[in-house]
């Protein structure tokens, strides 16, 4: 589901619940608290019909993808193969020259294949080219290619019905939503307008229902360090730095160690520091986070403590 989406049921929801704390003291003329309740029940049934369809996309979409990637090579290799072997025939090499391969459309590949086809059975259909990896290598007839070029093109509606179920039911999906935020806007007017900032139920109104969008914040990007050395012997510092970090996780592997362990959490302005360390190599990294989640982890950095 989307952000817009997820953000009419989450306002909806807490619309709702806000109206049960008011109970009697408001009760809102166009939308019974059974009937909001309803809506936001279909909301996770919708969604589920729409990840199923996307899950039957995604699988006819593979299929047909595989299926035209084996007619995009196997007709390249033919097409460079043909042009070798009748290059010195002008009337049977012609027909190949105009073709090229150079789409990255499913239908124009496939134009293309059975473009080769028709040249292939214009020169000499019984000519039968080496055209797969294998020990040994496997030839390919013309049979065998226009068997694998129709059976792609036969995948084509499965692909574009799997298409057009999922686009009508996630179009269903965000009209839902549409309907929820619709009705949350002018609940809300009503509602604060009865009850005033200052009211206990108009403050409960306002700090608990959401009125405008605000988007998740976006992971750091990833740590690199700022420096990493032994300033004296046992002792070990190192600083970090990424976009967005509100924090580091540091992790350290000492000499002869099997696997890295945690073994702080930094703020942003805070230097990595340990003492009392026995003489070695020690392998050190770090992965910032914050609220919206974690960044990727910094490459290993080594130091030799003395």
């Amino acid at each position: 589901m989307n952000d817009d989406n997820s953000f009419a049921v989450a306002r909806s929801t807490a619309s709702l619940g806000a109206q049960l704390q008011i109970g009697a003291a408001f009760v809102w003329s166009e939308k019974t608290n059974a009937q909001w309740a309803i809506d936001l029940a279909a909301i996770p049934t919708q969604e589920e019909l729409v990840a199923d369809l996307l899950a039957d996309l995604t699988t006819q979409r593979g299929l047909l993808d595989t299926a035209v990637g084996v007619s995009a090579r196997r007709g390249q290799t033919i097409l460079t193969l043909a042009k070798i072997k009748w290059r010195n025939d002008a009337a049977k090499v012609g027909s190949f020259h105009r073709i090229h391969f150079n789409s990255d459309g499913r239908l124009a590949i496939l134009k293309d294949a059975l473009a080769v086809e028709s040249a292939w059975e214009a020169a000499d259909p019984a000519w039968v080219p080496i055209t797969e990896d294998g020990t040994p290598p496997v030839p390919i007839t013309l049979a065998v290619f226009k068997a694998q070029r129709e059976a792609a093109g036969a995948l084509l509606k499965p692909e574009s019905d799997a298409q057009a179920a999922w686009s009508k039911q996630d179009k269903t999906l965000g009209e839902m939503c549409d309907a929820l935020n619709r009705n949350s806007i002018p609940w809300y007017a009503s509602v604060t307008a009865v009850f005033p900032a200052g009211t206990p139920l108009g403050d409960m109104i306002r700090s608990t229902v959401p009125t405008t969008y605000t988007p998740p914040a976006e992971p750091p990007g990833a740590t690199t360090f700022t420096h990493a050395e032994s300033p004296a012997a046992g002792e070990l510092t190192a600083g970090f730095t990424a976009v967005r970090a509100a924090t580091y996780d540091v992790y350290r592997k000492g000499p002869g160690a099997a696997a890295f362990v945690k073994v702080v959490s930094l703020s942003t302005n805070d230097e990595y520091r340990a003492t009392g360390l026995p003489p070695g190599t020690y392998l050190l990294k770090a992965q910032a986070h914050n609220s919206g989640g974690y960044g990727p982890v910094s490459a290993e950095q080594a130091v030799v403590v003395g």
